[in-house]
């Protein structure tokens, strides 16, 4: 995913502050180069992230990988 992709996943969430702040980071790492737009979208309908408390990178990259494994094993929970 490029740079735009991952602003307008985060925007669309409501996540813009949390993007300006994670943008560098998540660059440099490249942890979001080979994740499918559509993957961080889901990400943020299930993880909420409050404004009030500050979210590290490390924090946000734990909370994000945990994800994709549930994601990639088919194993998150039904949502009824």
């Amino acid at each position: 995913m490029n740079e735009e992709e991952m602003e307008d996943a985060f925007t669309m969430s409501g996540h813009y502050r949390l993007f300006k702040k994670l943008k560098y980071p998540l660059y440099i790492s490249g942890e979001m180069d080979e994740v499918d737009s559509s993957v961080l979208e889901s990400f943020f309908s299930w993880y909420s992230f409050d404004e009030d408390h500050p979210v590290f990178f490390d924090d946000f990259i734990y909370h994000f990988r945990i994800f994709r494994m549930l994601e990639k094993r088919n194993i998150l929970p039904e949502v009824f």
